[in-house]
């Protein structure tokens, strides 16, 4: 709500006297501030009326400060608000501007006091702060000072005197529902307020002349919001009486006994009506809901359809991928068994081996098994062949532990190490010896 279009005496009532604001209490804030915006209208505009001026500049914070604590959409009615600062404005152009950023640099003190730090709170401050950055700097020499209480810038409580006191056909655009449901929803801190403040636009509503503006929409909802907030539906039947005892022809129409209770089922007619309408009204909305609710289904339902289609596909798909990977599969160990049963021609590699015995040493030969050993590990048919090999090892260990004579081709020295056998069918084999001495050709 736009709180600059209600009556400021119905949301802060002005101070008359400089001293009500705490200004002669010695290092208090606000009297450390009015010394220091003295100084400045002495130094820049050497006025004299200083007080008076001190006075409509306190008055003014205090009464933005309050908009702006109450109002939930403050941020969007700043510029309206800056506006509406010192409206009566008796003084000169650049003093009324200085006049207005001192109000709202005050009003960026006071609003460090509430607990309601939240974003839109904090970039409310940092536009007041921009706006009045020229007299920022007395935050900074009142920084140690106690700001007030933040029951000081609560709204006004509304009595029955002040509210009869305000022009509520004007206010509301001549009693218009839209102008008359936004008071009732944001001015009233409780119930009996609120019900003081229809009460006041129902008399209203009943004396003004212009009866074409007393239509039935606007009867039946005060009556019906007088009843939300507590309120009995005679105490607007007495006010029809009041209204008719004023007329001297009616006094005697007045005296039948009957004519309380017709107006009384009058006015509860009017309410069962307005309880229909809302009823129906609710009805009608029920039924938008509940075809939203239908659409919302429904589309539900085509996205589950698809969504299951989806899932069907994607179960095809991966069980034609397994078939695949088991087909893939087969073909793999169908491969692994035809390299596997490929025979490998390991006679160059054993006749290495054993050539290997004869010609160098038997020691070599066997670090040259172990080496091809560890290569060939995994495959099935080294595995199946390796034991000639191991054998012929076995047979050389035996032979080696004595000394021997080899009959025939081979030749024999005094002192062996190593002694090899010939192991290949039809062949000849070399022993190979070392002895502590050389050895000549």
């Amino acid at each position: 709500m736009n709180y600059a279009k209600v009556p400021r005496e119905l949301i802060y009532k002005d101070r008359h006297f400089l001293e009500e604001f705490g200004t002669d209490e010695p290092y208090t804030l606000n009297c450390e501030l009015a010394q220091l915006m003295r100084q400045y209208l002495l130094s820049k505009f050497m006025r004299n009326n200083y007080r008076d001026i001190l006075l409509d500049i306190f008055n003014e914070a205090y009464y933005l400060t309050t908009i702006l604590l109450i109002d939930d959409n403050a941020y969007d009615n700043l510029p309206v608000y800056f506006s509406s600062v010192l409206r009566s404005n008796p003084y000169s152009e650049d003093l009324s501007k200085a006049i207005k950023k001192m109000v709202v640099a005050l009003c960026y003190i006071y609003m460090e006091v509430p607990a309601k730090e939240t974003i839109i709170f904090s970039t409310i401050r940092q536009h007041l702060r921009h706006y009045a950055s020229e007299f920022i700097y007395m935050r900074l020499e009142v920084r140690n000072r106690r700001c007030p209480s933040p029951k000081e810038f609560a709204p006004v409580k509304l009595t029955e005197e002040l509210l009869n006191a305000i022009n509520w056909e004007k206010h509301t655009d001549g009693f218009k529902q839209e102008r008359v449901k936004e008071f009732l929803d944001y001015l009233g801190q409780t119930k009996k307020e609120k019900r003081l403040l229809v009460k006041a636009i129902y008399i209203q509503l009943t004396n003004t002349d212009n009866l074409s503006s007393r239509t039935y929409t606007i009867d039946s909802f005060l009556l019906l919001r007088y009843r939300e907030y507590g309120g009995s539906t005679w105490d607007f039947v007495n006010v029809q009486q009041e209204k008719l005892t004023d007329e001297p022809q009616l006094r005697e129409i007045l005296s039948y006994p009957d004519l309380g209770k017709v107006l009384h089922e009058q006015m509860m007619y009017k309410e069962k009506i307005q309880t229909l309408e809302g009823e129906k009204k609710i009805l009608e909305e029920s039924n938008q809901q509940l075809k939203r609710q239908l659409f919302e289904l429904q589309v539900q339902f085509k996205q589950q359809q698809a969504k299951t289609l989806t899932e069907k596909e994607q179960k095809h798909r991966e069980e034609q991928l397994q078939a695949q990977i088991e087909e893939m599969k087969k073909i793999i160990s169908t491969l692994k068994g035809k390299l596997g049963n490929k025979a490998i021609q390991l006679k160059y590699i054993v006749d290495s081996i054993k050539n290997k015995a004869v010609f160098v040493g038997l020691k070599e030969a066997y670090e040259l098994f172990e080496l091809i050993n560890s290569m060939l590990c995994e495959e099935p048919v080294w595995i199946e062949n390796r034991h000639e090999l191991q054998d012929f090892f076995k047979e050389c260990k035996n032979k080696s532990n004595t000394n021997q004579t080899i009959m025939g081709d081979y030749v024999v020295s005094k002192h062996v190490k190593h002694e090899v056998s010939s192991v290949s069918a039809g062949g000849t084999g070399v022993i190979v010896c070392e002895s502590d001495e050389n050895i000549e050709e």
